[in-house]
């Protein structure tokens, strides 16, 4: 983004202005955004009550891919992917950490939320938007 801001002598978030996201599928109510750095470099778009996810990558690294090579990820592959950007559930001190988090259970999607997914091994993060579900109900 930065090359191209420079090349029309204009800033990042003016370029960011039109290029963002497009509106999620209808059932999605979370997308979360796999940076590196300042990077995005996968959106993941979630629909809870399908449990279906779609996702899209905006580098060619597969390494700083959410999926990596992985083009169509199932919602077990979504299950794994949170759990390693996450604490492990057998650490020691889980009830402290989660506590900290001010969370009573062990969840990856909640820790994720909380930590946005950081860990020490690497500068990948996680960025969340929620966005409200459409609810077929008579208007007052």
């Amino acid at each position: 983004m930065d090359e191209i801001a420079a090349q029309f002598g204009t800033s990042r978030q003016i370029v960011g202005r039109y290029l963002a996201e497009p509106a999620p599928a209808e059932g999605v109510t979370l997308r979360m955004t796999y940076m590196w750095r300042q990077r995005p470099c996968s959106v993941i778009d979630v629909d809870f009550m399908r449990q279906r996810l779609t996702v899209r990558n905006k580098t060619d690294d597969v390494l700083h891919r959410a999926f990596g090579v992985n083009q169509s990820p199932t919602w077990e592959d979504l299950d794994v992917f949170l759990r390693e950007r996450c604490f492990p559930e057998s650490r020691g001190d889980v009830k402290v950490l989660l506590r900290q988090l001010g969370l009573d259970v062990y969840d990856p999607l909640q820790i994720a939320e909380k930590t946005h997914g950081r860990t020490a091994d690497d500068d990948m993060w996680l960025r969340f938007r929620y966005f409200e579900r459409e609810l077929d109900h008579e208007k007052h």
